[in-house]
């Protein structure tokens, strides 16, 4: 899948997300998973400018998924505590603790690169989702990657969807 295709199943995988937070009064929370999630949902591909790695190989897997989860969240987290003992913590208008923070990040990243993977698990390619433990590729064959209609289609989904959620949510 392309670019913008990967984007469009992050949207519609963080819609729900950004639904519920904005029932719970809480849409800076869905904003910030949906954030979350689209910037790392572009990370597995980061293995086409890498030698030594093999496109979808170890960055288009659970492990690697996990991987960015945890580092995401300990990221989110231990930048809310560094922030906490600024000037700049104290112009912030909401309460947020440092684990929400964490827990939310780590969430979003390791979503993202889940959203990837469905992405790419749709095309005659697949994904091995478990090496090394499995050499077992998953794929569904509904569309080549390069399909521009089906990617668009795919985003377009995903626009609605999440904007659908933010103003449902918020109303």
């Amino acid at each position: 899948m392309l670019r913008q295709g990967h984007i469009g199943v992050s949207l519609v995988l963080s819609s729900a997300v950004v639904y519920a937070a904005g029932k719970m009064d809480m849409l800076f929370v869905g904003i910030y998973f949906c954030s979350v999630l689209i910037f790392t949902e572009g990370l597995p591909d980061l293995d086409t400018s890498v030698p030594f790695v093999t496109h979808r190989g170890i960055t288009h897997t659970l492990w690697f998924a996990i991987t960015v989860s945890i580092i995401s969240g300990v990221i989110g987290g231990g930048t809310v505590l560094y922030l906490a003992e600024t000037a700049i913590w104290e112009s912030i208008p909401v309460e947020v603790s440092p684990l929400t923070v964490g827990i939310v990040t780590g969430l979003g990243g390791g979503l993202g690169i889940i959203s990837h993977l469905l992405g790419d698990l749709i095309t005659p390619w697949g994904i091995e989702p478990f090496v090394p433990l499995s050499d077992r590729k998953v794929r569904v064959k509904l569309t080549t990657a390069s399909n521009t209609t089906v990617n668009a289609a795919v985003f377009l989904s995903g626009v609605v969807l999440s904007g659908a959620a933010l103003v449902v949510s918020s109303g």
